[in-house]
């Protein structure tokens, strides 16, 4: 009997271990081999909450929608001169946010500006006005590679296995995006994401020049 409960005691101190070791890992940290899940969401822009828990994988992609709960980037320095924007059709704070400071989160800061003109940070009007601090320096937003437009329901794993053959690849993509995408378990339906392409892939899936639908009949992809 006490050679039992000495058994079951051990074990139950190293399961103890196990997870106290668990919890000491950083909130977000992705193992080299693990692929983000989650699944990317909208740039609408946010409904007012207290806090939204960091997400814990990589979730697929819905329409772009700002998330209050989103850690705020540092404010970028400004010229201390404003200008106006004119909103076009499928702009978003978060787009124009981006366009204009290279980062998205700014979303927050233009609304703030123009309360006056935006009550619903998620809808805004083809024509509408916006007034924008200018930032101290142009800002170049990094466009490397070819193009792909983030639709619903995508992640970084599914976008790397459609334009590489392989979820693995997702880190690349990752690195490539860093300007747009902060956090690999956050990308946004609307956004373009681009890719250094592998030229072996291409050279197996590229359409003979005599059959315009593509190899096998098939339609090229115009990624």
């Amino acid at each position: 009997m006490r050679k039992n409960f000495s058994k079951w005691s051990v074990v139950a101190i190293a399961l103890s271990l196990s997870a106290c070791s668990s919890s000491e890992k950083k909130e977000g940290d992705l193992p080299a081999d693990e692929v983000p899940v989650v699944e990317a969401g909208t740039d609408a822009a946010p409904i007012e909450t207290t806090e939204i828990p960091a997400p814990t994988g990589d979730l697929p992609a819905s329409e772009a929608v700002a998330q209050e709960g989103e850690a705020p980037a540092a404010p970028p320095a400004m010229s201390g001169e404003s200008t106006s924007y004119t909103v076009n059709g499928g702009d978003t704070l978060m787009k124009i946010a981006f366009e204009v400071y290279g980062d998205l989160y700014q979303w927050r800061h233009i609304h703030e500006m123009n309360r006056d003109k935006v009550q619903d940070p998620n809808r805004l009007t083809k024509g509408l006005v916006l007034m924008i601090d200018k930032p101290a320096s142009p800002v170049q937003i990094e466009r490397n590679g070819e193009a792909y437009l983030i639709k619903t329901g995508d992640t970084l794993g599914s976008i790397s296995n459609e334009v590489y053959g392989t979820p693995g690849k997702w880190r690349a993509l990752w690195e490539n995006n860093r300007q747009l995408i902060k956090d690999p378990n956050r990308i946004f339906a609307g956004f373009t994401l681009y890719y250094a392409p592998d030229p072996a892939r291409q050279n197996n899936t590229a359409p003979l020049a005599n059959d315009p639908a593509g190899v096998d009949g098939r339609t090229p992809s115009s990624k």
